[in-house]
């Protein structure tokens, strides 16, 4: 397990996460989305390509949509989990609304 923590504060720590958004994400964001989206890195991994196009839109960022979008994350394997579907609108709620607190 110590070995495990190791590795995670590691990534953390070394900016992996901030860096595959940086590389994704070409529109300007608030520092409050930015902290939003390396969560949902963080947690969801680098698969959110329908999510950074939505950010990414030439048109600006439509919230319904991006919103729409990052809630739709909440399976694993294909089952559909309440507690990943409450993170992801945490997660969102704090790249809508600059809400910290919950």
């Amino acid at each position: 397990m110590w070995r495990g923590l190791c590795i995670i504060t590691n990534t953390v720590s070394n900016g992996l996460f901030e860096n595959i958004v940086k590389s994704l994400i070409t529109t300007s964001l608030s520092q409050i989305q930015f902290d939003a989206l390396v969560m949902f890195t963080y947690n969801a991994g680098t698969v959110f390509s329908r999510l950074r196009s939505a950010i990414n839109n030439d048109n600006g960022m439509n919230m319904s949509t991006i919103g729409h979008i990052w809630e739709s994350y909440n399976t694993v394997k294909g089952a559909y989990l309440q507690g990943l579907e409450n993170r992801r609108m945490d997660e969102f709620e704090l790249f809508s609304t600059g809400d910290y607190i919950r």
